[in-house]
């Protein structure tokens, strides 16, 4: 085969290596490659092998470039990832610092001050006597112990001893003016009991002060009143002056009266007392009645727990501050 046969054939072979290659070499590399397939001494095999070559080349080139461009994916995902978790880590830090701390609850601050200062005088109630005005005080140990075990008595069962009062029932706080009423109301929040205070009906005033009583007993649906042994005697009196009374309003009958002040049974010592949740309902404040019927108000925990801590910051108290309320 002379000259012109090879320049011919290889020329052919060229094209379509090129086309088969399925990108085109630039103008230049196509000529060079062209004039040197002119040369009669260049055979197809050999030419097919260059290219060849070149394609196995092209390929591991490709490869690597292929596999570092795999390895630029990993690190630029890699880097994605640990910017969007330390963003999320900043932004969890701003909004934890926007949110306020929860304020304590008084039972939670009744416990810290047992702890810290057991001794030191929490309430002190003055009756007015001129010889001792001192009728009772409580250190902060001692409100501690006694509304523990009021607690335990209140919801503890039957068969510890206890008066088996359930979690969530409501119960009448009926006391006059002393330091019962504050113990009763702390063990009934330790109890999770739904503390409702409500005015004792005061002798002589049965009519007025009776129809008040009855109609919150009716609204919270309490079926146990936590009370005194002074205020149990008069309610006691009352109730045989009402046999022959003529007047409508009379003491509720389904009510199981307890007296708090009494000696507490010992066998309930070993009732445990679950912390009450934050959101659950703490007490009921009823209205006075005075121009409706007395309507009731849900405290819960938290919103009591706000309120002590905004007072307390609006008054500025210490833990000198000495308080008097009446």
């Amino acid at each position: 085969m002379n000259g012109l046969g090879w320049v011919t054939l290889d020329f052919w072979v060229f094209i379509n290596v090129a086309i088969y290659r399925l990108h085109c070499p630039t103008l230049g590399t196509f000529i060079s490659t062209f004039y040197k397939n002119l040369h009669p001494r260049h055979t197809v095999a050999s030419f097919l092998s260059t290219m060849s070559e070149e394609k196995q080349h092209e390929g591991k080139t490709s490869a690597v470039a292929e596999e570092r461009t795999e390895e630029k994916m990993e690190e630029k995902e890699e880097k994605e990832e640990k910017e969007e978790k330390e963003e999320k880590e900043e932004n969890e830090e701003e909004e934890a610092l926007l949110v306020p701390p929860l304020d304590p609850t008084i039972l939670e601050r009744l416990q810290k001050w047992s702890e810290e200062t057991p001794d030191k005088l929490v309430y002190t109630f003055l009756s007015g006597n001129k010889g001792n005005p001192v009728e009772s005080s409580y250190t902060y140990k001692q409100l501690d112990v006694k509304t523990i075990h009021l607690a335990q008595a209140i919801c503890g069962s039957k068969e510890q001893g206890g008066w088996d009062v359930k979690p969530g029932e409501s119960v009448l706080l009926v006391y006059t003016p002393s330091l019962d009423f504050i113990v009763a109301y702390l063990a009934c929040l330790r109890a999770r009991v739904v503390a409702v205070p409500v005015f004792p009906p005061i002798p002589g005033q049965l009519k007025k002060d009776l129809h008040h009583f009855a109609s919150i007993h009716q609204s919270s649906g309490a079926t146990v009143a936590l009370t005194n042994t002074a205020y149990n005697f008069a309610k006691r009196m009352d109730g045989i002056k009402q046999i022959f009374s003529t007047e409508k309003t009379k003491w509720p009958t389904n009510i199981r009266w307890i007296i708090t002040d009494k000696k507490l049974p010992s066998s309930v010592s070993d009732v445990q007392l679950p912390s009450p949740s934050r959101e659950s309902l703490a007490f009921l404040q009823y209205t006075s009645g005075s121009t409706s019927e007395p309507k009731g108000v849900m405290i819960s925990h938290n919103n009591l727990a706000h309120n002590l801590s905004t007072i307390c910051s609006a008054l500025r108290v210490s833990q000198s501050t000495v308080c008097c309320a009446w």
